[in-house]
């Protein structure tokens, strides 16, 4: 299964960086320059979304902050945030210590 996670990020230039936020999943990164931090972002949150199918969590964690396969809500909780990001994760069923975990209906 492969899913895409379309999410908003913000992105703040500091002094000597820029500083990148997806605030649907508390993910932060930072980079150089607005591109760089872009691109570090989107790392971040595959990795994010990677460990946490790893760990058999990645359905509560989705649940937890109120994201739905298939619901785009990113717009309507966090508006003017500028810049969208696509992360795209394949998924099989996530096994961690003795336990699968698959997607919800």
């Amino acid at each position: 299964m492969k899913l895409i996670f379309k999410l908003q990020v913000k992105i703040k230039k500091r002094k000597n960086h820029y500083l990148s936020i997806c605030p649907d999943l508390d993910v932060l990164s930072q980079g150089d320059t607005e591109k760089e931090a872009l691109r570090n972002i989107e790392e971040a949150v595959r990795g994010f979304l990677v460990t946490c199918s790893e760990m058999g969590t990645l359905w509560k964690v989705l649940d937890d902050r109120g994201i739905r396969p298939g619901v785009k809500i990113a717009k309507r909780r966090y508006p003017g945030t500028g810049k969208e990001i696509s992360v795209p994760l394949a998924l099989g069923a996530a096994k961690h210590k003795g336990r699968v975990e698959h997607c919800p209906a």
